[in-house]
């Protein structure tokens, strides 16, 4: 009995704790609301409140329920003569991928990492959004890797090289300079390291384009 006691309290202390989201298909999410703008609304899975933020089209939900017990309920919205220019113009709405490089169709320019969150932030098609933002995380992911592990390790490795060389000089013992192998291997690996999140972040900005291409 105490144990199906504690189920119910945790399950009621995890439902006060949720806002709820009610779209206009019907579907019902629990969920992490993080911004309501005036054309966007920003939220979390509540299953996975530390994954990817998910943005949806305002005219496709018609209620929030917060976890407080306010209810907001959205009307429809229509578009605005003049909407804002996309990332993308006219003639550039597709990417092409050309020797694991991203340009906009026909176009010599290529597309950087910073412009490229740019064009998923600014996605129009929210399907595809919702699927190229968990990739865009992945990637940054990478990112982060390739500069904490790999470069630190090559700077570690270039350290530990330099002081066994010197401290074998200084001491006039070859045993010091067991350093150098030591750190050379430490500089390899990190350089290892580094290319492999890099090429790992070029595989995500390839699978983004071909999200936004409709290809995937």
């Amino acid at each position: 009995m105490k144990k199906i006691v504690l189920i119910l309290l945790f399950l009621s202390v995890r439902l006060i704790g949720q806002d709820t989201i009610r779209f206009r298909n019907g579907e019902v999410k629990a969920v992490r609301v993080n911004e309501v703008g005036l054309s966007e609304i920003k939220y979390n899975s509540f299953e996975n409140l530390d994954g990817p933020v998910y943005i949806v089209n305002k005219n496709d939900i018609a209620t929030i329920k917060y976890k407080n017990g306010h209810i907001d309920a959205f009307e429809i919205v229509a578009a605005p003569a003049n909407p804002k220019v996309s990332v993308v113009s006219a003639g550039e709405d597709k990417i092409d991928i050309y020797r694991n490089k991203l340009f906009y169709s026909g176009s010599k320019r290529a597309i950087g990492e910073v412009r490229l969150v740019k064009i998923v932030n600014l996605c129009s098609d929210v399907t595809k959004q919702n699927k190229m933002i968990p990739v865009l995380q992945e990637m940054k992911s990478y990112k982060k890797k390739q500069y904490a592990i790999g470069f630190s390790c090559m700077g570690v490795g270039i350290g530990v090289a330099y002081a066994g060389f010197m401290a074998g000089l200084i001491a006039e013992d070859a045993t010091f300079l067991i350093g150098i192998p030591v750190g050379a291997a430490i500089g390899i690996t990190g350089a290892v390291v580094s290319s492999i999140m890099k090429r790992k972040r070029n595989e995500k900005k390839i699978e983004i384009a071909r999200i936004y291409n409709g290809e995937k």
